[in-house]
């Protein structure tokens, strides 16, 4: 790659000047996916407790139906014994029965519902969890936020699933200062579509998407991202991804 920048510098007359500093953020920042990102993906793999707290909630409902499924037997029960009865004290002795059936299926029907809910509940923060990891798991681009970079676009990142791996197909942009994060989860060609609508550059989404046709360039410096310099052009771009058909 670094011939290829070599050819960019002399075509466009333009050098790079990054510092001992950044030099060292982009190197660290290029490598192998991060055990930061790693770390992440594991704590959204990690959602043992929701799954507990929704089986917990399924069994519950699942004893309420069954009471009310019971209740409603002895109501009906309770309904044939008022129809059988064949003396004033009988019949009396039906209809209070018959009061108390009534009156213990409206209570298990109320539970059952409740139960329910509950379970509902309980299954959407299974499902969330599953999807952007559990409450308070680490958010690896939280730190450029911090320092720049616009909080939709981190708020974006918790929502992406994890990708099933594979390489991400920007990843010479993590090796030239692009968050890592942000490649580890494109790889395999995941979505991050959802990062570029909350502010990150469109064409960063573009490359992901179709990394064979040319994206929306430029692609500006990142705030709060000091170690990406930006692909100003073309031929930036295809010193740094040779997109096939498109570079020389």
């Amino acid at each position: 790659m670094s011939r290829h920048l070599s050819r960019y510098f002399l075509a466009v007359g333009v050098a790079l000047a990054l510092t001992s500093g950044l030099v060292s953020a982009a190197a660290a920042n290029g490598s192998a996916p991060s055990t930061r990102s790693a770390a992440s993906a594991a704590e959204r793999a990690d959602c043992s407790a929701q799954a507990a707290d929704a089986a917990k909630k399924k069994s519950k409902l699942t004893k309420k139906k069954t009471k009310l499924g019971q209740a409603k037997k002895a109501l009906q029960k309770a309904k044939t014994a008022v129809k059988k009865a064949n003396s004033r004290a009988a019949k009396a002795a039906a209809t209070k029965a018959l009061a108390k059936a009534k009156a213990k299926v409206k209570k298990a029907a109320k539970q059952k519902k409740k139960a329910a809910k509950k379970y509902k509940k309980a299954k959407a923060a299974l499902a969330t969890c599953q999807t952007t990891g559990p409450p308070g798991a680490a958010n690896p681009l939280q730190p450029y936020c911090n320092a720049g970079l616009s909080q939709s676009v981190c708020d974006a990142f918790a929502t992406l699933p994890t990708p099933a791996g594979g390489t991400s197909p920007i990843q010479a942009l993590c090796n030239a200062g692009l968050p890592q994060a942000i490649c580890d989860a494109s790889a395999g060609g995941a979505s991050i579509q959802a990062l570029c609508n909350a502010g990150l550059p469109q064409g960063i989404c573009d490359l992901v998407a179709n990394p064979a046709l040319l994206p929306t360039v430029p692609i500006p410096t990142i705030p709060g991202v000091p170690a990406f310099p930006g692909v100003p052009n073309q031929a930036a771009l295809c010193a740094l991804i040779p997109i096939p058909g498109i570079c020389p």
